[in-house]
């Protein structure tokens, strides 16, 4: 016996189906990861933040004093247009996670990957009760060199 094409569903409302079911997959996994990465001022005008702050990833959230000037002295924004300004702006804008120990400051000028190896990074000197002060004072890039699938960016 056959199906008659009426009864049959359409591919584009299988389509449908599936990626309402993959929102809603998505939408629960990041209720129940509940990423906290947010460093809050005391708001007693005192010069450090106190905050018990945690990487996204799993792990116990550890109280540390991060200096309010370091929390307000946050990088330019971000530049993606071209690989030498990618490389910059990601280059200010982990150094300005690694300070204030929140990684989703820097995530915008990076991928997934990326992205879970500076959590991990913050994560576990969080658990260690260390921060990582680093800034980036100056660089400088050789000519750019672009394949089909990347483009490098030495460093001069």
């Amino acid at each position: 016996m056959t199906e008659s094409p009426r009864n049959r569903p359409s591919v584009s409302a299988r389509s449908v189906g599936r990626a309402a079911l993959l929102s809603v997959l998505c939408t629960a996994l990041i209720a129940v990861a509940g990423c906290t990465a947010n460093v809050q001022g005391t708001g007693t005008g005192s010069t450090d933040t106190s905050a018990a702050v945690s990487a996204c990833m799993a792990g116990p959230a550890v109280q540390v004093n991060i200096p309010e000037s370091a929390v307000t002295a946050k990088p330019k924004p971000s530049d993606l247009s071209t690989p030498r300004s990618v490389v910059g702006s990601y280059l200010y804008w982990v150094s300005f996670a690694y300070r204030i120990a929140t990684s989703g400051a820097a995530t915008p000028t990076m991928g997934a990957t990326e992205a879970v190896r500076v959590d991990s990074y913050i994560q576990s000197n969080l658990e260690k009760k260390r921060i990582v002060d680093q800034s980036l004072t100056k660089i400088a890039f050789g000519t750019p060199t672009t394949e089909a699938t990347h483009t490098l960016a030495p460093f001069a």
